[in-house]
């Protein structure tokens, strides 16, 4: 997969001091969309494609990391929901600005 709106956001912006940085990741999805006006309108979509090409959440997570993420889903949520609630963010940001 072809994803650089995807790498740079997850090793751009959630990177290893993301949260001493940000300290929220909603902060960092708003950065990044503010910071990247070429790559957040493509985020979404190569999101989409991630989340439906990838079947399990495992497989998810390895593709993030080998991405370069330093981000870890809360307990109670997969990493498929937290890409799909990102996608969501980006289109609302996006769609107001």
């Amino acid at each position: 997969m072809n994803t650089p709106a995807l790498r740079k956001l997850v090793d751009g912006y959630f990177h290893q001091d993301w949260y001493a940085v940000y300290g929220d990741e909603s902060l960092v999805v708003q950065d990044f969309v503010d910071g990247e006006p070429d790559l957040a309108p493509l985020l979404a979509e190569e999101i989409r494609e991630v989340v439906t090409t990838l079947t399990g959440d495992v497989d998810i997570r390895d593709y993030l990391l080998g991405l370069g993420s330093c981000y870890t889903v809360a307990p109670d949520t997969t990493y498929r929901e937290w890409l799909t609630e990102v996608a969501k963010r980006i289109e609302e940001y996006l769609a107001h600005s």
